[in-house]
């Protein structure tokens, strides 16, 4: 039986794609669940976490979502649009059986003896700056259960304290990844062991097994020809100028999935997938959307993420590099508008990472493949 430790961000479309490519891949080796832990919006200690409200008994929701909608959101509309696109959070997660809850009540040693591996990943399950590293290293399962696949450091460098945390749980892990290329050459100049570059798990799902679980926004006119916009970051007036002349020149409507004031706000995974699947040409600062966008071969352009508190550069640079993508995929002040929606994606460069991390990673941290 298989545990996966990650982050449970319920209102972020990318975190929850990526947890549904963990789970999926991972059920083809053996039954797994999702180990749930929940954070405070403060940071929190080791081993400290929030309960989650529950719903139906199965489908949960974070404390700090359940706050942010009533205290973020400036008019009814947005309410009830923040309400519905909770709905359609929780509808997508009953593909995710969740097992287990991390409470500041767990008792760890059970928790290690109950499960055959535990893997920690994907996303910035690694980032110093977000949490503590007990929990999303693995510091409470024994060694020869420890499994990483494809989590993010998403930071350059590390403090003092910070490798210490990094040689304390991580030298003993019986295989060893990092999402980039950068944070497996950091984790092995700290921990002094290999640490395999492993692509992200929704890369690893085809779009016919995307396929099956989108859905349709009930009110989406299937007629309509659109760009999609995927901002995490503020949309700049630069980047507002672009897209509108984008928009002009292939005649457009833009949808923004992110803008509280839309019906498009209440887009959950399934929805939104569908989108950028139906999308004319995505627009966005985000690793999910650019991955999504190529796995459908539809045609993307990233933007630089604008966030004091996030740098998404260098992992949408090594994305690109991995999947052999022009640099002309990013789009500056400087950049040709011509062409937008032209596609020429070549995806044996993908095939032989879906190989790498299958064959050469999975099955022989497993010890064996179905």
């Amino acid at each position: 039986m298989i545990g996966i430790v990650t982050i449970n961000d319920y209102s972020n479309l990318g975190n929850r794609l990526q947890n549904y490519a963990m789970y999926t891949i991972l059920s083809k080796y053996d039954e797994t669940y999702n180990i749930v832990r929940f954070y405070g919006s403060g940071g929190v200690k080791d081993g400290d976490c929030y309960k989650p409200s529950r719903v139906k008994n199965i489908l949960r929701v974070p404390y700090h979502m359940a706050l942010s909608i009533k205290s973020s959101l400036t008019n009814h509309n947005q309410y009830l649009l923040a309400k519905e696109r909770e709905k359609n959070f929780l509808e997508f997660n009953k593909y995710i059986i969740d097992q287990d809850e991390i409470t500041p009540k767990t008792d760890y040693e059970t928790l290690n003896a109950k499960y055959d591996y535990f893997v920690a990943g994907s996303d910035q399950v690694w980032n110093p700056n977000f949490y503590k590293m007990y929990i999303n290293m693995l510091g409470f399962a024994s060694s020869e259960k420890k499994v990483a696949v494809s989590p993010s450091v998403s930071v350059e460098t590390l403090t003092d304290d910070q490798m210490q945390e990094f040689i304390r749980y991580l030298s003993d892990y019986k295989a060893l990844s990092c999402r980039e290329e950068q944070g497996s050459k950091l984790i092995e100049s700290i921990v002094g062991r290999e640490c395999t570059t492993l692509v992200d798990p929704t890369l690893m799902l085809s779009k016919e097994e995307w396929d099956q679980i989108i859905k349709k926004p009930v009110f989406h006119d299937e007629n309509k020809k659109y760009v999609l916009l995927y901002f995490l970051g503020n949309l700049t007036e630069e980047y507002k100028g672009s897209i509108a002349v984008i928009s002009d020149r292939y005649n457009l409507e833009v949808i923004d999935v992110l803008d509280k004031n839309s019906r498009y706000y209440t887009c959950g995974p399934a929805e939104f997938v569908w989108m950028i699947k139906h999308a004319e040409l995505i627009l966005t600062d985000s690793f999910h959307g650019s991955v999504l966008s190529y796995i459908y071969d539809k045609p993307f352009r990233i933007f630089g993420r604008v966030d004091g508190n996030v740098s998404m550069n260098s992992r949408l640079v090594n994305l690109l590099d991995k999947l052999q993508l022009s640099e002309k995929t990013y789009i500056t002040k400087d950049s040709s508008l011509d062409n937008l929606l032209e596609v020429h994606y070549d995806k044996h460069c993908l095939e032989a990472e879906q190989k790498k991390f299958r064959k050469q990673y999975l099955d022989e941290a497993f010890e064996r493949g179905k």
